[in-house]
């Protein structure tokens, strides 16, 4: 009788549960172990999913077929809402996020939180983007203020907003 693909990842998932428990058995300290492992597996996964949600990406987008995930709301407007709070460094964050939702839309870029402002960097460098220069002046005054070497203030986030709105063609 021939086994399907599923039959057989199914089995090998099967043994492999089976060799574990059997390792339990044989050497009860394991359990713990593999308790402890399996807690922070779920608390990373929870916490991912966590800081995604806060920062309002999803852990990838694509842009697939003319058309791209669209924030709930737009980054842009954010941006603006928070600097007129007086909250600088939330809207120089959200900010970058209008950026990169602008360097998605106008380049092959994929955008996951995962990503650094290096990785987009070589990401734009290697597309041979028309928007490098800009967002390396992006980044060139964003950096210090993601890294805590630089707070923004109100004039800071006026110099970002400026760099923000000529590559996403907005006006501010």
């Amino acid at each position: 009788f021939k086994r399907t693909l599923f039959q057989e990842v199914i089995e090998w998932i099967s043994s492999l549960f089976g060799a574990i428990n059997s390792a339990m058995l044989a050497y009860p300290q394991l359990k713990g172990f593999f308790l402890a492992a399996l807690v922070l597996l779920a608390l990373l996964v929870a916490g991912r999913a966590a800081y995604a949600r806060q920062m309002g990406m999803p852990g990838r987008r694509r842009k697939s077929g003319g058309t791209r995930s669209v924030l709930a709301r737009d980054p842009w407007a954010h941006a603006q809402d928070e600097a007129l709070a007086g909250r600088y460094l939330v809207a120089a964050h959200a900010l970058y996020l209008a950026v990169l939702e602008a360097i998605a839309g106008s380049d092959r870029v994929t955008i996951d939180s995962a990503k650094t402002v290096g990785d987009y960097t070589r990401e734009l460098r290697r597309l041979a983007s028309d928007a490098l220069p800009l967002y390396r002046e992006f980044a060139t005054a964003y950096e210090p203020i993601v890294w805590g070497s630089r707070d923004c203030d109100r004039s800071c986030y006026e110099q970002l907003s400026g760099i923000a709105a000529r590559l996403t063609g907005r006006s501010r």
